[in-house]
């Protein structure tokens, strides 16, 4: 089954989650060796099997088996699901389906297709690999070296039923729409699907599709890899083609930007803050059209706001190992969409300004900057390799310099596309978010400036490029605006909605600040009555 398969994968990411930030929980020494022994017996009985007599279920039990001991090691028995861990697990779901893509693709690069050993005995040694890491790394740990966030405990059960409410109306949501639209919108078959068709069913010819031939410019075969890859990767795993691996792949980038917001919020605000921030999410109709429509822009959200959450904590924790998520989740944002890029670049630069202003020693800062940078390497090395000896050249930078320059000083783009900038925020629902401001104003900790300037500065910065691509772009700039700007917002519009409740009021404030009044205002008529 191809729920299999990405069960593998998401279990790959935990193990990756759990590495870099490891938590109090241990394994004995003979808990460790009877788990690695038989796990590992299981494996090389399914492994034999699978040689003498290739059933079909054989592939399935072996992922299964593996993703059980993966999930295991991650996440052991005595494991306390709080706050943190759910939010671990929610980012677990974007950063396996990134480090699944990155193995199919390196595998496809050393012709893997021609060796004789098959990508899914791949997927499986490295997570067995994984699991024996985290298993030492866990026996040998004697105490945590992670800060548990505590955030208020006041609990408000109208927001957390309707935030269960919202949530399972989300889940019931997504499911109708995928499967009302199994194959997905225009882009999805067109493009990114087909580009995962290339990829699956050409064997050693796959590199002919970036060619530079005409016939396959409509597959813009500039654009990174992470969606493509992805899913022929659950295809390759599976064993054939499938409509349910592209419909789970979006399915669950859809819910993993509604959980990383809403756990991410309640670790750096409250639990009613962030549940706030998940109805937020939850209430943005164009999520589930784009989320399930199988194209890259969700993807894309999720990894954007995932480096600015794992940023933004590690800025409260101090906790290196979400530097390096932070660099890693900038990394695949650039893997999934030419925007991606820019992000990677913006927030590099921001975050890198951030750290070195809250740093005080120079053996410091270089430290902090080589977990973000060690993150987010590999992934750079990935895109600029592709962009240099695979993709052709964006068809945004294929006009002359003379005529960008003269697009930039055009006065009459700069209104056209800013008035349609302004609505595209009131669609989204920006004068509801000004209103809650207002009414309750803004109150944050100093302690969380920085992350909220990076953040911030992050966010402006990616609607300062999306603006000048649009007016450098060689397309008339209203039928660009009507078919891009939707989707463009909606990359940002959960990093701005996790700036907006990093700075508003928190419910446990505004309760607090209105219980107080009453109070003063019932106990004045009682001390002037005993005024003599």
């Amino acid at each position: 089954m191809t729920a299999f398969a990405c069960v593998l994968s998401i279990s790959l990411g935990a193990q990756l989650v759990a590495l870099a930030c490891p938590s109090s929980s241990r394994f004995s020494s003979k808990t460790a060796i009877r788990i690695l022994l038989s796990n590992l017996a299981i494996v090389c009985f399914f492994v034999w099997f699978g040689s003498l007599l290739p059933l079909r279920p054989y592939p399935d039990l072996l992922f299964a088996e593996v993703s059980f001991l993966a999930l295991l090691s991650a996440w052991p028995a005595a494991y306390q699901w709080r706050l943190r861990q759910w939010f671990d697990l929610a980012l677990s779901l974007p950063l396996g389906i990134g480090a699944t893509s990155l193995l199919w693709f390196v595998w496809l690069l050393v012709g893997g297709r021609d060796a004789s050993v098959p990508f899914a005995l791949i997927m499986c040694a490295v997570s067995l690999a994984l699991s024996v890491l985290l298993m030492i790394v866990r026996h040998r740990k004697q105490a945590t070296s992670r800060q548990e966030l505590s955030p208020n405990l006041e609990r408000h059960y109208l927001i957390e039923i309707s935030a269960c409410l919202g949530g399972i109306c989300s889940l019931l949501h997504i499911t109708s729409r995928l499967a009302h639209e199994p194959l997905g919108l225009w882009d999805a078959w067109m493009l990114w699907n087909t580009r995962a068709h290339f990829l699956f069913r050409s064997g050693a010819d796959w590199m002919k599709q970036f060619s530079g031939h005409d016939i396959f410019l409509w597959l813009h075969p500039d654009y990174p890899l992470l969606l493509p890859a992805s899913v022929s990767a659950i295809w390759q795993l599976k064993g054939q083609e499938s409509v349910a691996a592209p419909m789970l792949i979006s399915g669950l980038f859809t819910v993993a930007v509604i959980s990383i917001l809403m756990f991410g919020v309640a670790l750096l605000r409250t639990r009613n803050q962030g549940y706030l921030a998940g109805l937020a999410i939850m209430s943005v109709p164009v999520l589930y059209l784009w989320g399930c429509s199988q194209q890259a822009d969700v993807p894309l959200s999720a990894y954007m706001l995932a480096a600015l959450v794992c940023f933004s904590l590690h800025e409260v924790t101090n906790q290196n190992g979400l530097l390096y998520l932070s660099g890693t989740f900038a990394g695949m944002a650039a893997w999934t969409k030419n925007e991606g890029g820019l992000f990677a670049l913006v927030f590099c630069t921001v975050a890198f300004l951030g750290l070195w202003a809250t740093s005080q020693t120079k053996s410091f800062r270089i430290r902090k900057l080589a977990y973000l940078a060690f993150g987010l390497f590999p992934w750079a090395l990935l895109l600029i390799l592709f962009k240099i000896f695979l993709a052709p050249e964006t068809d945004l930078f294929q006009q002359p310099l003379p005529e960008l320059w003269a697009k930039l000083f055009t006065p009459g783009r700069y209104p056209q596309i800013l008035s349609s900038f302004c609505r595209e925020f009131t669609w989204f629902g920006s004068p509801f978010l000004v209103l809650y401001g207002l009414l309750f104003g803004l109150r944050f900790p100093r302690s969380k400036l920085i992350p909220v300037l990076v953040i911030a500065a992050t966010v402006f910065g990616m609607f300062t490029g999306y603006f000048l691509v649009y007016v450098i772009s060689p397309v008339d700039p209203s039928k660009l605006l009507a078919g891009s700007q939707e989707r463009l917002f909606l990359q940002t519009w959960p990093s701005l909605l996790l700036l907006f409740f990093s700075v508003v009021q928190t419910p446990e404030d505004i309760y607090r600040r209105f219980s107080a009044r009453t109070n003063l205002s019932s106990t004045a008529p009682s001390a002037m009555a005993d005024d003599p």
